[in-house]
């Protein structure tokens, strides 16, 4: 988005002749052009073929497993999506351009909350509306689901099983009702119990409403001193056409990248696992079967106790502050 707001700025004032015409048509032309190009480089053949050429060399079974129909329809969507905002960024900065340096940067936030938006609240039920639900034998989960929601007057949720390997689950946002999903690895691999305490887990999100209140937010303040620190910086130093401004733009857009959008975010977000994680045990009566559920989930993951992540503490410390909190 970043890319996108500042090379929205650099069209809006000069454009080269013949190739998209300075008129609101021919910048909407443009950023379209340039959305559609940003997924296919970065959605496509950065992440997407990147790891599917790396699990087919390793042999490795697919994370997550997608149906031809689903890839195309997700893909095609989002292609869609991308051109969009690209169009609505750049026929914003020709009607903008010239204008104060003061008045683009507060057009930022409403720049960069565009594509998270549609990343957190719409892209998850096109990918996993006709993803399985829970299997038979675990219905005695989705009462229980019911029956807290109505208890605790909590939000609706639905739950959806990801296929593939990756023992995972995570909440995303939606208006009235929120999802769920569920690895297949997690399925295999936790008993009912555990199950029971990592679905408490992520509707604990759900209804903190983590993603909208919490993640959207620290998503658009990131991004938009992201973008605010290229302009200002990077942009001025790209400008020289010399190979030190050049280098040292690419440099300071990598570094404030690092801070705005993983550090900051990152500081909060685990934060807000030890808040979901307190809110669960709630739900549940106890937190020592979310403990348990943690530590069977290393197992099942290969991954150390004490591993941290930029999103997500250790899980000894979450399982530490869950036992002490029961005591």
């Amino acid at each position: 988005m970043a890319i996108l707001v500042s090379a929205g700025a650099v069209a809006a004032a000069e454009w080269p002749d013949g190739v998209f015409k300075a008129t609101y048509a021919g910048m909407a032309a443009a950023g379209a052009f340039a959305g559609a190009v940003l997924f296919v480089a970065v959605q496509l053949l950065i992440f997407e073929l990147t790891a599917t050429l790396f699990h087919w060399s390793c042999r490795l079974p697919k994370d997550v497993e997608r149906t031809w129909g689903e890839f195309l329809t997700t893909a095609s969507s989002s292609l869609a999506v991308y051109a969009a905002v690209g169009a609505l960024v750049f026929a914003i900065c020709h009607a903008v351009a010239p204008a104060p340096y003061g008045l683009v940067i507060c057009l930022v936030p409403f720049f960069v909350s565009l594509l998270p938006l549609y990343q957190t609240c719409v892209l998850p039920w096109l990918q996993y509306a006709r993803a399985p639900t829970l299997p038979e034998n675990l219905s005695e989960l989705d009462a229980w689901i019911d029956e807290i929601r109505i208890e605790q007057d909590l939000p609706r949720v639905q739950i959806r099983v990801q296929r593939g390997s990756a023992p995972t689950a995570f909440a995303m946002g939606g208006l009235g009702t929120h999802l769920v999903v569920i690895g297949k690895g997690l399925l295999d691999g936790l008993t009912t119990p555990h199950l029971q305490a990592i679905i408490a887990h992520e509707i604990a999100h759900v209804a903190r409403r983590d993603v909208l209140r919490r993640l959207l937010p620290l998503t658009i303040v990131g991004g938009t001193l992201h973008a605010g620190s290229v302009v200002a910086v990077s942009h001025p130093l790209f400008a020289t056409n010399e190979v030190w401004g050049v280098t040292g733009g690419a440099l300071a857009a990598g570094l404030f990248a690092a801070i705005f959008m993983a550090f900051l975010p990152g500081f909060f977000m685990r934060r807000m696992e030890f808040q979901a994680d307190r809110l669960a045990a709630k739900l549940l009566g106890n937190g020592e079967p979310l403990a348990q559920a943690l530590e069977r989930l290393c197992e099942i993951s290969g991954q150390r106790l004490d591993q941290w992540t930029w999103s997500h503490p250790p899980l000894q410390a979450r399982i530490t502050a869950l036992r002490s909190a029961s005591v």
